[in-house]
């Protein structure tokens, strides 16, 4: 087994996690740039490159966050349509799309390069039923800057300058915005799975909602990042505090992908959180909404 082929296998099976995490990391490293596709453990293909941790993580694991994972593919069969706000290569959308081959797809991103590739998985995959929207969303319709580090895809945000790190030089590019309360009426959305990552700029996504366009959500997963927040000069509270958004319970999600009702006043307390939460519109009902597999 040549040195490549060792870090690999201990970094997916190794006995001790600092040891797997070394071995991870330095695979990484020696193998950046290389791309292949790779099937992922729920069975659909997604095109990597390894660089950027979510290409990473699904080369070398077949997953990427296997709890919002678990989640997204326990719910996806519940649901007509799915808004991948932030959509990345297309990790989540082909995960809908596989869990629910008659649904319908949104996969927003404001970054062409990462359009690009999401649609480049979904045809991957023989997936039909999706649109491609390429552009930010934002309270409002205009423009703003989108700030990408070169080779870190993953790090794009309107509301930060990620730092450099390895991710090599900040691109900056001005992207037209629209609120998801237009795209929702326009596209006739309803019963729908909304996932939002944004990097710091959920405050903004959510306020883009309307009081009409908010019924036709079902769910809705986001990451909850203190920090990233932080940089948008938002607080966590805030997101919580938005109308519309209470009128949504609030779910922990943990591992192995199980979830538990938690107090967002409780949650928000931690001036360090970064967990992934789950929105469950509160007029449907926890019995009648959510499969009992998910919950504690």
């Amino acid at each position: 087994m040549n040195y490549n082929r060792l870090l690999l296998s201990y970094a997916r099976n190794g006995l001790f996690e600092p040891l797997r995490k070394s071995a991870y990391r330095k695979f990484c490293r020696h193998n950046k740039g290389k791309s292949t596709v790779t099937q992922t453990k729920k069975g659909f293909l997604i095109a990597t490159t390894i660089g950027d941790s979510v290409d990473n993580l699904i080369y070398v694991h077949g997953l990427y966050e296997p709890e919002t994972t678990h989640v997204i593919s326990t719910l996806s069969p519940y649901c007509e349509c799915f808004i991948d706000v932030g959509c990345n290569i297309g990790y989540f959308s082909c995960l809908y799309c596989s869990k629910n081959p008659h649904g319908k797809l949104f996969a927003i991103d404001p970054n062409p390069l990462m359009i690009q590739r999401t649609e480049q998985n979904l045809k991957l995959n023989d997936f039909k039923n999706y649109h491609m929207l390429n552009y930010g969303i934002a309270s409002e319709n205009g423009k703003l800057r989108l700030n990408m580090l070169r080779f870190r895809h993953s790090l794009s945000s309107f509301a930060y300058i990620p730092n450099r790190g390895g991710g090599g030089p900040v691109d900056g590019i001005d992207v037209e915005t629209r609120p998801l309360r237009d795209i929702i009426s326009a596209e006739n959305i309803r019963n729908a799975l909304l996932k939002v990552d944004t990097e710091g700029f959920e405050y903004q996504v959510f306020s883009g909602l309307s009081e009409e366009t908010v019924e036709r959500i079902k769910y809705i997963v986001f990451e909850l990042s203190s920090s990233n927040l932080k940089k948008a000069g938002i607080s966590p509270s805030s997101i919580f505090n938005l109308p519309n958004i209470k009128k949504f319970s609030v779910y922990n999600i943990y591992e192995q992908g199980t979830i538990a009702e938690v107090n967002p006043q409780t949650l928000t307390r931690n001036e360090h959180i970064n967990s992934n939460i789950l929105l469950v519109r509160k007029d449907i009902g926890p019995k009648q909404s959510l499969p009992l597999t998910l919950l504690l």
